[in-house]
């Protein structure tokens, strides 16, 4: 849009300036009616070079016929500029080329998706175990395997939740394994779970998961083996382990019954006939004889005794319990010098033979283990009921140890002893917990059902 302004005068000030009549034209145009206004808005005109011309007409209507020439130039928009065009259409190409090669990139990079994703799900076809993949426990994936693992079909399955599949018991083992934040666990978790199958039946699963990429997104990937006739062999184990050490104990009690009621019966008869004999009036070369049997005889009591309570002590059947752990709480404590401590809340606990010998060579096992490693200078034990359940609680002031280094070795474990009662434990329901930390002493907690109903 263009405004127009121009000024006329006259000769001798004949006329007032703003009286004066003038009229103009643009480039060949007709000439606009004669008028005082001496300027003009031209608008919507194209780019480009214009001139123009003005006449003033005098006091008596004379002009001039060639007026006054002049020009003014309209520039193009911005937009149509070289100085703007040529960079914008260069920057236009670079975003259409870059727009070019993102897209050729992308369907290269979803060719070779489907190829890998092709070859995952000929791998998973191939193997033997089951493949579950999910997010936020709703399955987005399942192999062959899983569906002669679980009875359901590929479609079912992938309608249902991880979490359908496993036994409501386990769901809390599930959630703790598998609900870690992605990246967090830079190795794959693996647990034991049991699933019900199509058909209701209960098997037991051995699960490794861990986080993958897949179809562009975080998601849990998990096998599966199945172990249920390992678990019922392991079951079956622990029931002739279970049978062995009852046997054991019943030998023991038969060993022990034998030489307190026959060996050791006849050791006193043999005392008191040699005491006997002192009494005769022997000769000083054969009482001295009859001296020195009696000592050994002595000693052989004393050794019969000694082999009786450690085969079967009889405090165990004659008394109760509390009675009997506190027994051998003294006699560790006389016969090595260690202050031990014992503590019973006096709630009545009512276990079962099995159960209460196995506890009775736990404590044992564990106050022989604190003797030889712990150089501790006391110990406590503690007994106790726990939400129905016997608690037996045995802490040292000893050197301790680190469980993380000692995981799996005989320290750690407690050795052959406490390995083998920690199987004999989970059999019967109970478990063994062992805490320490070097320089800070050693906790062992030991917990067992309480009997039910009639022995």
């Amino acid at each position: 849009n263009i405004l127009l302004r121009w000024l006329a005068f006259s000769y001798w000030g004949e006329l007032d300036p703003t009286d004066i009549m003038t009229r103009y034209k643009l480039r060949d145009g007709d000439w606009s009616a004669w008028s005082r206004m001496h300027e003009q808005s031209l608008v919507d005109l194209d780019p480009g070079e214009y001139t123009y011309r003005v006449q003033a007409r005098g006091l008596f209507g004379n002009y001039l016929a060639e007026g006054t020439a002049g020009s003014f130039f309209v520039p193009s928009p911005m937009y149509l500029r070289p100085g703007f065009l040529t960079p914008t259409g260069i920057l236009l190409l670079a975003v259409v080329a870059l727009g070019v090669v993102l897209l050729v990139r992308k369907r290269y990079h979803d060719i070779a998706i489907r190829k890998s994703e092709a070859k995952f799900r000929t791998v998973t076809e191939m193997t033997s175990s089951a493949i579950f993949i999910f997010k936020d426990f709703q399955l987005l994936f399942v192999n062959s395997g899983a569906e002669h693992l679980t009875g359901f079909t590929q479609s079912e399955l992938l309608r249902m939740s991880y979490l359908d599949l496993i036994h409501p018991d386990d769901h809390a083992v599930l959630r703790r394994e598998e609900l870690s934040p992605a990246g967090a666990v830079p190795v794959p978790r693996r647990y034991e779970v049991r699933i019900i199958t199509q058909g209701g039946r209960e098997r037991w699963l051995d699960c490794s998961s861990g986080w993958i990429q897949f179809q562009g997104e975080a998601v849990r990937l998990a096998t599966a083996f199945d172990i249920t006739e390992r678990k019922q062999a392991e079951g079956k184990l622990r029931s002739l382990a279970s049978e062995l050490s009852l046997t054991e104990e019943r030998e023991r009690r038969r060993m022990a019954t034998y030489l307190h009621d026959v060996i050791g019966q006849t050791l006193a008869l043999s005392k008191l006939k040699i005491r006997s004999l002192e009494r005769t009036g022997l000769p000083p070369v054969h009482q001295h004889s009859l001296e020195d049997i009696r000592v050994l005889i002595d000693q052989s009591i004393t050794d019969t005794q000694t082999l009786t309570f450690e085969l079967c002590p009889p405090i165990l059947y004659e008394l109760s319990f509390e009675a009997a752990i506190e027994w051998l709480t003294e006699r560790m404590e006389s016969q090595h010098g260690i202050a031990i401590e014992f503590h019973d809340d006096r709630h009545p606990k009512k276990l079962s033979e099995e159960v209460k010998v196995l506890l009775f060579h736990a404590v044992r096992e564990v106050l022989v283990n604190i003797i030889k490693h712990a150089e501790a200078r006391h110990a406590v034990v503690l007994l106790s009921l726990l939400d129905g359940s016997m608690q037996i609680e045995i802490t040292d002031d000893g050197k301790g140890f680190d469980l993380a280094l000692k995981t799996g070795s005989s320290a750690g474990g407690g050795g052959f002893g406490l390995f083998s009662i920690r199987e004999r434990l989970a059999y019967v329901g109970g478990h063994l917990e062992i805490k320490s930390q070097a320089g800070e002493g050693t906790r062992v907690t030991i917990t067992s059902p309480l009997q039910t109903g009639e022995a």
